[in-house]
């Protein structure tokens, strides 16, 4: 018969190696039962640059209305940040006798992952070129604005549609000819010069 001693450090190994047995068994089943999921598919980064056809209906409070069609490119600087350039030319409102156009440049923000649909916010500069003309009245303007824009922006990876605002804050030399007055206008101006505008539009991503 074995001393007690030797019997207890029997036991006792005998338990140890249940124990460790178990543990691994269970251990084993776990794996099993709970397999890693499977990593979730990376989603394309949107497109960098696009280019897009709009029309802004609007003017320049207490000088004229204008009407104009807008060409712009735009390309992502980083993240939600993007810079544009654009184009734009169009009539005065209501006697569409004469001409408007705009250059400008500017930066905007728009969510980096803006799906289906999100808001821009973007401010420009704009030099504005109009010639109004009222028979037998002409006016004529020049001058630098800064251009708030704010709206939404929806669609797909490709194509997108915008719905926006503008508010419009310059100054410029304004040439008035009033001819038929008594005595006749001819005189040259210094204004400030605040405004606003509908914009609506498409554009295509790439």
């Amino acid at each position: 018969m074995l001393p007690r001693g030797a019997l207890l450090a029997r036991c006792t190994r005998s338990m140890f190696r249940a124990v460790v047995i178990a543990i691994t068994v269970l251990a084993t089943s776990r794996v099993r039962a709970d397999p890693e999921p499977e990593p979730e598919p990376e989603r394309m980064p949107e497109p960098d640059h696009r280019v897009g056809l709009s029309v802004h209906i609007g003017g320049i409070s207490n000088l004229s209305g204008d009407q104009a069609l807008e060409i712009e490119g735009a390309w992502r600087h980083a993240g939600d940040a993007w810079f544009r350039v654009a184009i734009a030319g169009g009539v005065p409102l209501p006697h569409e006798n004469g001409r408007v156009l705009e250059a400008r440049f500017g930066v905007e923000r728009r969510r980096e992952a803006c799906g289906r649909g999100c808001f821009y916010t973007g401010l420009d500069l704009a030099l504005v070129a109009a010639d109004v003309h009222d028979e037998p009245d002409d006016v004529i303007l020049r001058g630098l604005f800064a251009i708030g824009r704010a709206g939404l922006d929806a669609g797909s990876d490709m194509l997108r549609f915008r719905l926006g605002i503008e508010v419009w804050l310059g100054a410029g030399r304004v040439h008035d000819l009033e001819p038929d007055h008594m005595p006749p206008i001819d005189a040259m101006t210094t204004r400030f010069l605040p405004g606003f505008a509908f914009t609506t539009g498409v554009s295509a991503q790439f």
